[in-house]
Parts: C-alpha cells; structure tokens; sequence
C-alpha cells in the first residue's frame, strides 16, 4: 500500500495542485469573455470548466465573482436548435452571486406563446435583483426588448442607479411599454451603445440628451443606425469630460446634427467613428469640423464609401492638425479604385497640415492588385511609424477577391512599405463576431506603439 500512494500522487493532474485562491483566478479569466463573444453551440466556458474535476467544481461554485457574467438567449421555437432555458438553473445562477454586481447578457429571438411565459418569469426574476446589475447588454428580438422595457425606471425610481455600461443592439421594443422606457436616472454611466433599435427609438432626443449629460464618467458613447425624435425644446450644450470614444457610425443625418450641434468635448484624447453614404449636408459638416477642431481626437474610424467625394473629408483632416491615427473601414467597399479617403489623406500636406500624423489602418477590406499599384504612387511624405491592415486579403489581378488564401502581403509591397513605415503590421483571419471590442483593441494597441 505505501507504494502505491506515491504512484497516484504523482498520476495526479498538476491541475489539482493549484491552491484554491489561485485556481480563481484563473477561472475568472477564462470565463470573463464569454459573455461577449458567447456561441450557442458551445457550452458555457465555466460549465465546462466546472466538469474538469472535483476540485474544480467546488471552487467554481464558492467562488461568487465566477457567477457574476450571466448569459441568457432564448432561441425561437422554429430554430433549428430550439432551446428555451431552464429556469432552476437560471434561478440558481442568479441566486449565488450574492452581494457581487451582476453583468448580464440578454439574446432573444421573435418568440411565440411558447417562449412567453419564460419572458415573463425572467422579466420577474431579474427585476428583483435589478439593483445588483453592474453591466447590461441586451441583444436582438422582441423578448429581450420586452424585459429591457420592465428593468427602465420610471422617472425617480432609479432602479438602476447602479448601472455603469448600457448596451441595446438589435432590440426591438413593443410599442405597448415604450410608455415605461426613462433613462433619465441612469446617472452611472460610462459606456453607452443604442444601436439598430426598432424605428423610432422609444424615446426622445431631449430624454437621451438630458440623460447623457447627467453621466460625468461617461467614456463611450455609441449611437448606431437609428433615428433618435427630434423633440420640441431647445438643447443645451452637452459637456462630456470623460468621453474617450464617440461612434455614429449609420445614425441618421438628422440625429447626428443635434448631437455634434450640442456636444462640447472635453480635454480627453478621444477616439471618432464616423459613417455617411455620400458626403453630409453643409450644416452637419460645418458641425463636424467645428467639433474636430475643439476636441483632442487621437484617432478617426471612418467607414469607406465608394460614392463619396473626398473633399468633405479633407476638410475633416485639415481641421484635426493633431491627429496622429487614421482607420479606414473597407467591410462594405466594393470599388475598384482606391477609397477616397486615403486619396484625401495623401492629397494634404502631411508634414504642414498633419504634422503628428504617424498611423495609418486599413480595416477588413480586399486589397487588390490595382489598388496596390495606385496606393505606391500616393504613399509619400514622411515615414510614418505604423501601417496597419487588420483582417485584409491581398488577391492578384486574376485571383478571387473573396478568397481567404490571399491573406500574406505581398513581397513587392511589403518592400513598398518598409520603405514608408517603421513598422507593418498585417493581422490575420476573419473578423470575429465582436468585431468591435477587436477593433477597439488594435486602434488603441497601435496608438500605443513605440
């Protein structure tokens, strides 16, 4: 017996070893993006982990921060993979993370008589501990539209006074109990996301601009596809002096005059995301630049538009002398020649117009060979310190533009480069399904770099 002992120690996983503080820790790592990039067809990352061993069960159910990221989707009853959650378990989940501030994630499809009763038990369930929530992001259908109805404070209740990130995308909201939707009370924010909401929105310009202005942490804001109501009153100037990133990507020309009409920047470096189809009315414009020219923007996203002409976005540039980074968001461009944008950027005075300028990023587009050919010509001025492509394919002349091979930069432009930037960066694959928070990531990334 004194043999064998020693021989299933050391036939023990080194897993079961690790001291319990430090297998928390670990855990809380591994399970904390799951509630951003979550996929139906896999298991929950902490079930998983759970199931690893005892050891590692019983610290995953004592470890209460763990079950603080709930993630809840309801799958229509058509579905190919039907799924309507189990409500002991849910209960349960909700239940354990006592005294811990909650981020939860709310996914649910059109659903039937078959799914409502669940809408409404969990419309119940998480009401009563709507005080907890921490983080709050709700995603696609009726359902989910449905509870986000419920958990709004009417003016003064300030149920959800604890509220530090908002996010509703893709969230269509019954006309019935748009009458419950207040957002004034919501005073903690820092992270603001409305986005692809059914039009209208189910509140007016004047309720979300009263609200924002009542946030002083608040540092990303995102208003996206979307038609805010334009309301009766006159608007007070919007002083945001944390904001760190401002997103307008597709909201409507109407809406984004009453908000770079209002708002005043702060003293922040600030990230902006800009979105038109074609070049945007001389007011909005004249908004824009005088926006551009008071703010301290360290980087400017701007979706590539094959239809648009590049002077307008010239006089962007120019009114941003101190911009040191530029994105150019190809996902949806399709033209054979070179985007516009870029023609601008090279069509300025780099060293007297821009003289911080020092990264450039083409995002998710098809590099082609023409657009290789035009792009040596126009790259001039000094060396910059980074050209970035993020999820960019380099087809030939004759290959498929949408073939995922081409995803090397070629050597005569690789070449090219070095002799115009200290560094290239070329990352690979496909765009996630978060492909914001990526992009996020990388922009920042490469503001940073030495």
């Amino acid at each position: 017996m004194d043999r064998i002992i020693p021989k299933l120690e050391a036939n023990r996983p080194p897993v079961d070893f690790l001291p319990s503080e430090t297998l928390s820790v670990i855990l809380d790592l591994a399970t904390q993006p799951c509630f951003l990039c979550y996929d139906d067809k896999k298991k929950c990352p902490l079930a998983g982990l759970m199931g690893v061993c005892r050891k590692w069960h019983d610290v995953a159910v004592n470890t209460r921060s763990l079950w603080s990221h709930i993630h809840i989707r309801i799958n229509p009853s058509y579905a190919k993979e039907s799924r309507v959650p189990n409500k002991a378990c849910i209960a349960s989940w909700l239940a354990r993370p006592a005294g811990v501030p909650i981020h939860l994630f709310l996914g649910c499809f059109t659903y039937s008589d078959r799914e409502r009763y669940i809408v409404e038990w969990l419309s119940g369930l998480v009401r009563a501990r709507v005080t907890s929530i921490k983080s709050l992001i709700i995603d696609s259908g009726k359902g989910a539209g449905s509870i986000a109805a419920l958990l709004f404070p009417r003016p003064n209740e300030g149920l959800l006074g604890s509220l530090s990130t908002l996010i509703l995308n893709d969230t269509e909201v019954p006309q019935q109990s748009s009458d419950s939707w207040s957002i004034e009370s919501l005073t903690g924010l820092s992270v603001l996301e409305l986005g692809y909401l059914n039009h209208p929105v189910p509140f007016g310009f004047d309720q979300l601009s009263q609200a924002i202005s009542k946030c002083p942490t608040l540092h990303t804001l995102r208003l996206k596809d979307m038609l805010v109501p334009r309301g009766t009153s006159i608007h007070a100037p919007l002083h945001l002096p944390q904001l760190r990133l401002l997103d307008v990507y597709g909201l409507e020309v109407e809406s984004q005059q009453q908000l770079f009409s209002m708002i005043t920047p702060g003293s922040c470096e600030l990230d902006l995301r800009l979105d038109f189809d074609n070049r945007p009315p001389l007011e909005l414009e004249r908004f824009i630049t005088s926006f551009l020219r008071k703010s301290k923007v360290v980087s400017i996203t701007i979706r590539v538009d094959s239809l648009r002409h590049s002077s307008w976005f010239k006089l962007c540039l120019l009114a941003a002398p101190g911009l040191p980074s530029l994105v150019l968001d190809m996902e949806d461009y399709m033209g054979w020649e070179l985007p516009q944008e870029l023609i601008a950027l090279y069509d300025c005075d780099i060293p007297k117009s821009l003289p911080c300028f020092q990264s450039l990023c083409l995002a998710e587009g098809d590099i082609h060979a023409i657009h290789r050919n035009e792009l040596e010509q126009r790259i001039s001025g000094p060396k910059l310190r980074t050209i970035a492509f993020i999820c960019c394919s380099f087809p030939p002349a004759d290959g498929d533009q949408h073939n995922s091979e081409y995803t090397d930069l070629p050597e005569e432009m690789q070449t090219l480069l070095n002799n115009r930037a200290e560094k290239v960066i070329v990352i690979k694959g496909s765009p996630p399904k978060w492909y914001e928070q990526f992009m996020d990531l990388q922009i920042q990334g490469l503001m940073r770099l030495d």
